[in-house]
């Protein structure tokens, strides 16, 4: 056989051994790369440390969840110092939502102390695996408390902040739902932009500085967070929902990140940047 033809030989085994004979390593499909982090409801005050620090009680009841002692004066130091009900290792978040009320049902809140009454997924559905961790202190307000209909809270108009009948799927609703099926419970899905300017400022809530879609202006990509709020004992006939901020359209939350740092970036990088499901509550 000459030298050209052992040549080509060669290179069509090269070639076979490529694509037929060696085995191909299955990943999680990239759009659920990253973990969920389950959390439960603590307590209530009427406090915002985000938008009202140090001033108890100027703000509408708010109902907190994950840090333990989350109040008017905590800081990203106080509320890693006060332990957490995450159900992620490292997971000391502060985040919370305004008290819900029902005409039927009276006052609702997620069942104290109950696991998973709040999931919050952290993905990465652009798909690029080059996700940087949140600054620490960084804080985002998604929806409006201060909404005078529903099209005033961009978050609802958008498609960002959406209702549903949990658990599972179930329709995506633009307004609460007045009933659940037996079985189940009244949810709130809010879904956070993805992609950064750059430019953390001294102000309270960084939104501003984010966007759903990524351009030359938000270059940076930072986890996608969805967080859904459950409230076991809406079910059945809810009535009409209203938040402590107001009617049903001022819902909106506050996402304080005051994880421990070394417990998120390990996260980061295993699960997210790695192109991995890490599943619920994942040891960092």
């Amino acid at each position: 056989m000459s030298k050209k033809a052992w040549i080509v030989l060669l290179c069509l085994v090269i070639i076979v051994l490529v694509f037929c004979g060696v085995p191909r390593i299955t990943r999680a499909a990239s759009s659920n790369a990253g973990w969920i982090s389950s959390t439960c409801y603590r307590h209530s005050l009427p406090d915002d440390p985000l938008v009202y620090p140090n001033q108890p009680g100027a703000s509408h009841q708010h109902d907190f969840v994950g840090g333990l002692n989350t109040d008017a004066f905590s800081t990203p130091e106080s509320v890693r110092a006060g332990g957490t009900c995450s159900g992620t290792s490292g997971d000391t978040v502060a985040e919370w939502v305004p008290a819900l009320t029902t005409s039927t049902k009276g006052t609702i809140v997620p069942s104290a102390n109950k696991d998973r009454d709040v999931l919050t997924y952290y993905r990465n559905p652009s798909g690029i695996r080059s996700v940087q961790p949140f600054p620490d202190g960084f804080g985002m307000i998604l929806g409006n408390a201060h909404a005078i209909s529903q099209a005033d809270n961009p978050a609802i108009a958008a498609g960002h902040l959406w209702w549903k009948c949990g658990p599972g799927g179930n329709t995506h609703l633009s307004i609460p739902p007045s009933s659940c099926p037996s079985g189940s419970y009244m949810v709130i899905v809010f879904t956070f932009p993805q992609f950064w300017d750059g430019i953390q400022t001294p102000a309270i809530d960084q939104l501003g500085h984010m966007s759903y879609t990524r351009d030359a202006a938000h270059p940076i990509i930072l986890p996608r967070l969805q967080v859904f709020v459950r409230y076991s004992q809406a079910t059945g006939t809810i009535g009409t929902v209203s938040q402590a901020s107001g009617p049903w359209y001022t819902a909106h939350i506050d996402y304080w990140n005051t994880w421990q740092s070394a417990a998120f970036n390990s996260l980061l990088a295993r699960c997210m940047n790695a192109g991995i499901d890490c599943g619920t509550d994942p040891t960092p």
